[in-house]
């Protein structure tokens, strides 16, 4: 997806200017480059702003990785993240902060490991943990909290509230919806559309072509006359779930059942060396 992006952005031609050349290797090496610009550390406008979260994404499945093979794992899982998160910047006299908007540092790595959006990663780790649990919780009550969380985030929202990044900005919200979600499942899930399952797999495509279809795309359909509109904006949908179909259908689904066939084989076979 970047590189598609990186053709119908230029291309080339983006090796022409010092700060797009900087953009370009950023995005390739999953870097954050700008300390003054949390929580993104990158120019989020510009060449395949999307990954901004990735960078966060890569980092913490990198940590995670190395601290599953430590002894002690769940302990040394817990003193790192308390060293990143809380120890480094008070030692640094940065304060403790949930804020999302990070702690002010010439270094932008130092930014993205210390910045309290991280926070929101173990929070999704105690809900995996805690899902057996959340599975066997009372459906109908669940479905009702689910209903409430769903109607508070519509009304937050549309009254401009809660709708930064971070735990105690919309974090806490969607922690909610999430919850609600896995706890009445087996209330609600047999009446929700395959249409509506599907949009759930093709949703991590979807998640990155929404830039390419903003930027890349969105200017050829500027030279057909397609101003900003409604009809653009319909236009854009369609198209996205088109791409994010194809994305999920062609690279997506196939590299996930290859993981999936050989982890059965290796269960099967057992160990080599």
């Amino acid at each position: 997806m970047f590189l598609i992006t990186f053709f119908l952005s230029g291309a080339m031609s983006t090796f022409h200017y010092p700060d797009k050349t900087q953009n370009f290797i950023s995005a390739l090496f999953f870097q954050p480059i700008y300390p003054d610009h949390a929580p993104f550390y990158v120019d989020d406008s510009g060449m395949y702003g999307i990954r901004w979260s990735l960078n966060y994404e890569i980092y913490f499945y990198l940590i995670i990785g190395i601290l599953m093979i430590t002894p002690f794992r769940w302990l040394t899982t817990c003193l790192y993240f308390s060293l990143t998160l809380v120890g480094l910047p008070i030692m640094a006299e940065k304060g403790f902060s949930f804020s999302a908007e990070g702690y002010h540092t010439d270094s932008a790595f130092f930014g993205l490991i210390t910045n309290p959006i991280i926070f929101l990663f173990l929070a999704g780790m105690l809900v995996g943990h805690t899902y057996p649990i959340i599975k066997r919780l009372n459906g109908t009550i669940m479905s009702i909290l689910l209903i409430c969380s769903l109607a508070l985030a519509f009304v937050m929202f549309c009254d401009g509230r809660f709708i930064s990044h971070g735990l105690l900005s919309s974090g806490w919200i969607y922690l909610l919806i999430m919850i609600f979600t896995i706890g009445s499942e087996k209330k609600i899930g047999k009446f929700t559309p395959s249409f509506l399952v599907r949009l759930g797999d093709i949703s991590f495509s979807l998640y990155l072509v929404h830039t390419l279809m903003n930027a890349g795309i969105g200017k050829r359909l500027e030279k057909f006359g397609i101003e900003n509109g409604p009809e653009r904006f319909l236009l854009s949908c369609v198209l996205s779930l088109v791409l994010a179909w194809l994305s999920w259908r062609f690279i997506e689904a196939p590299f996930l059942n290859k993981k999936k066939h050989n982890a059965k084989k290796s269960e099967s076979t057992g160990p080599t060396f």
